[in-house]
C-alpha cells in the first residue's frame, strides 16, 4: 500500500472530476484504488463511489453499478451511494431498483441533502408519468429551508419542475404560484414564463397568458421555440391541448437551444443548425407538414420523437418497451416494421428515449430511426393515420 500515491491519484481525480473530464477522472480513481488493495485508507468507499458518478456520466452504467454496490458495501449507511445507485438503476432502465435506492438514500439522510433526493426520485416518477407521486416530492425539495441560498439556477430548476406537474394535473393555481416562485431566481427565465402563460391562459387570463408568452419569447433570442400565440391570444400548445406536455417540450427545446449556443462558443463562433420543435398532434391530425423534412439530422427526428408520448398510447411502459424491442429484433432480422402508424411513432418515441439512458444509437439503430421516420412520412402522404 503506498497512501502518498492513494491520495495523489485522488486529489488528481478530484481536479479532472470538477472540470468535468470523467474519463481522465476514472482512470486517476482507478489507480488510486490500485494503491489500496487492502482496503485500508479509509476513504476507499468514497474512490468507489467518484469513480462510479465519472462512469454513469459516461453511461456506462453496468461499469458504475459494479463501483457503486462495491463503495456501498464498504460504507452501507452512506446516503449518497444509495442516491448514486439510484442514478445508475435509472440510466439501467431499472426503474423500480431505482425508487428503492432513492428511497433509502431520504431513510438514511434525514437532513443535509434529502431534499436533493426527494427531486431526483420525483423525477423518475415525473418520467414514469406518476404525476401525484411526482408532484409529491417535488413538493418536498422546494420545502429546502437553504433554498434562497442555493444556486439561483437550481432553485428555479426545481420550482419549474414542480409547475411542470401542476399543470399536468390540471393545477393551475398551484402552479401560477410555483412559477411565480422560479421568477424570483431567475426573472427571464422562458421556460416559468411559458408555463405560467399557460396556466393563465387556462384559467382564461388572456392578458396576463399573452404577456407571459411573449417574455418566453424573447428570452435568450430562442423565440423560433415557442409555438406563436394565436390571433385570439392563446397559445397553440398541442393536439392534445395538454399544457404539460407544451411546457416540457419548450424545456428541450430550450436545452438544445442552450447545446446550440455552447457549441458555437466551442467552433470559433461557427453558428450550428437549432434543432426543430414539434408539437404534439394525434395521428389522424398529422400533415406531411407536421415531419421532419427528408434528409433532416437525428436531432431533428428525434425531437419529432417527442412529440408522442408512446407509453401513454401503449398503455403502460413495460408495454411500449416490449413492443418496441420486438419491433427493433424483428427489423434487424428481416427488415420489417409495423403496420400501423401508431406502432410506428410507438417505436420512435421509445428509441428516442433509449438513447437519453443508453447513450447514442450504433449504425443499425441509426438506420432504423431513418426507416421508421420514412415509413411514417410515407403513411401520412397516404392518410393511412388511423392505426
Amino acid at each position: 500500500m503506498n497512501g502518498v500515491d492513494f491520495f495523489q491519484w485522488s486529489a488528481a481525480g478530484d481536479e479532472h472530476f470538477d472540470a468535468e473530464r470523467y474519463e481522465e477522472a476514472a482512470d486517476c480513481y482507478a489507480n488510486a484504488l490500485l494503491n489500496d488493495p487492502e482496503r485500508e485508507m479509509g476513504f476507499t468507499h468514497l474512490v468507489y463511489r467518484k469513480k462510479a458518478a465519472c462512469l454513469s456520466s459516461l453511461r456506462r452504467y453496468d461499469d458504475a453499478l459494479r463501483d457503486i454496490n462495491e463503495s456501498i458495501s464498504l460504507d452501507p449507511r452512506e446516503a449518497e451511494g444509495y442516491a448514486l445507485r439510484g442514478d445508475v438503476h435509472r440510466g439501467l432502465g431499472k426503474y423500480p431498483e431505482a425508487l428503492a435506492d432513492y428511497g433509502r438514500a431520504i431513510r438514511l439522510d434525514r437532513k443535509v441533502c434529502v431534499y436533493e433526493y426527494y427531486h431526483r426520485r420525483g423525477g423518475l416518477y415525473e418520467h414514469l408519468g406518476e404525476f401525484r407521486r411526482a408532484l409529491k416530492d417535488y413538493r418536498r425539495a422546494v420545502l429546502n429551508p437553504m433554498i434562497s441560498a442555493m444556486l439561483p439556477d437550481i432553485a428555479y430548476r426545481w420550482h419549474c419542475d414542480l409547475g411542470g406537474v401542476s399543470l399536468a394535473l390540471g393545477r393551475l393555481v398551484p402552479a401560477i404560484e410555483t412559477y411565480t416562485r422560479a421568477l424570483h431566481f431567475d426573472q427571464d427565465g422562458a421556460e416559468a414564463h411559458y408555463g405560467r402563460g399557460l396556466a393563465y391562459q387556462g384559467r382564461g387570463k388572456t392578458a396576463e397568458a399573452r404577456a407571459d408568452f411573449a417574455a418566453a419569447s424573447a428570452d435568450r433570442g430562442l423565440a423560433g421555440v415557442f409555438p406563436a400565440p394565436s390571433e385570439g391570444g392563446t397559445a397553440k400548445t398541442r393536439g392534445t391541448g395538454n399544457p404539460y406536455v407544451a411546457v416540457t417540450e419548450v424545456r428541450r427545446g430550450l436545452e438544445e437551444g442552450e447545446r446550440v449556443e455552447k457549441g458555437a462558443e466551442m467552433t470559433n463562433g461557427v453558428q450550428e443548425k437549432k434543432v426543430r420543435v414539434f408539437l404534439e398532434k394525434g395521428n389522424d391530425r398529422l400533415i406531411p407538414d407536421d415531419l421532419p423534412e427528408p434528409g433532416d439530422d437525428l436531432p431533428t427526428i428525434l425531437s419529432f420523437a417527442r412529440s408522442y408520448n408512446g407509453f401513454e398510447a401503449m398503455g403502460s411502459f413495460q408495454a411500449c418497451g416490449d413492443f418496441a424491442n420486438e419491433s427493433l429484433a424483428e427489423y434487424v432480422k428481416t427488415g420489417t416494421l409495423p403496420d400501423t402508424i401508431a406502432g410506428l411513432r410507438a417505436c420512435l418515441f421509445f428509441e428516442e428515449r433509449r438513447g437519453v439512458h443508453a447513450g447514442d444509437p450504433d449504425d443499425t439503430g441509426v438506420a432504423y430511426i431513418y426507416a421508421l421516420i420514412e415509413a411514417i412520412r410515407e403513411r401520412v402522404k397516404r392518410r393511412e393515420v388511423d392505426g
